[in-house]
């Protein structure tokens, strides 16, 4: 049972599915006609949501600040603990600005590739295409 939200609020508590224990139980319950169509709106589903992942995935402040201290060179480390806090912090904020910079740029093409293969996977024809390679237990 799930309770179904429309807002945030509780429109529809305790609604019932089916659940399915094979792909056979359902392509008997269902017909291959709705079996696809749900298959095919699952691997929707998924490729928007693998997407959106990519799309709006952003590593933490934390962790380009890590990355960024094992990026930045020991010499010019060593050059600006010599010159004080200041320094080592202007260098460290350098270096995340232009990890920021580079991440970015790498998001935009994990987005653009992501929409490409989208765009390049043909939806199954039929039931026995759509379930080449699942295993029936």
């Amino acid at each position: 049972m799930i309770d179904v939200r429309s807002g945030g609020a509780v429109v529809a508590p305790g609604v019932t599915y089916p659940v399915y224990d094979s792909v056979a139980e359902t392509l008997k319950k269902l017909g291959e006609e709705a079996t696809l169509k749900l298959i095919n709106q699952q691997s929707k589903t998924n490729a928007a949501n693998d997407a959106r992942k990519k799309a709006t995935s952003k590593p933490t402040k934390e962790a380009l600040r890590g990355e960024a201290f094992c990026l930045i060179d020991p010499q010019a480390f060593a050059t600006a603990q010599g010159e004080g806090p200041a320094a080592v912090q202007k260098l460290l904020d350098d270096k995340v600005a232009e990890l920021e910079v580079q991440h970015e740029e790498e998001r935009k093409a994990r987005l653009v590739q992501a929409a490409g293969q989208a765009k390049a996977t043909p939806a199954p024809e039929t039931a026995d295409e759509a379930l080449e390679g699942v295993d029936e237990e």
